[in-house]
């Protein structure tokens, strides 16, 4: 009945692991951060929400061992060639998902980058903008003009 219970949670883990993977993928294809805001907050929120369901399954297989140590030495081989196939399959998914992972970092930084320098640029444009309207108004000099006709 557990080793059931254990292939289903490797089963779920599976699944949330390529449903990591999937958010990942479409985040790696989105053009830029300006004009897919909410799509870009989707999918990290669906990647949030697969990376807890592996925790809380981490949690469930953690149980079944601390309940049972020696629960995997009273399995048959055909359950642990099963358990071994299946967690090879998440180890795949996994490697996936991390390389793909580390690539939307670096899409990411690039693009934290660039939106630090274009305020950056605002914030020199501005302190431009100040100094030449200093120039032009200092206070010796008169705000209106008085002109006669």
């Amino acid at each position: 009945m557990q080793a059931r219970k254990l292939c289903d949670l490797l089963e779920q883990k599976r699944e949330a692991f390529e449903g990591f993977l999937s958010a990942t993928q479409s985040l790696g294809v989105v053009p830029d951060f300006q004009n897919n805001r909410k799509e870009i907050s989707l999918l990290l929120n669906e990647r949030r929400k697969c990376i807890k369901m592996i925790d809380r399954i981490d949690g469930q297989i953690n149980t079944i061992r601390k309940e049972s140590p020696s629960f995997m030495s009273r399995l048959s081989k055909e359950e642990k060639k099963r358990i071994a196939r299946i967690t090879a399959l998440i180890g795949k998914v996994a490697v996936n998902a991390e390389r793909i992972n580390r690539e939307c970092e670096a899409t990411v930084t690039r693009w934290r980058d660039d939106f630090k320098g274009s305020i950056d640029a605002l914030r020199r444009s501005q302190l431009s903008i100040r100094s030449n309207t200093r120039k032009a108004y200092r206070e010796d000099q008169p705000k209106f003009l008085d002109i006669t006709l």
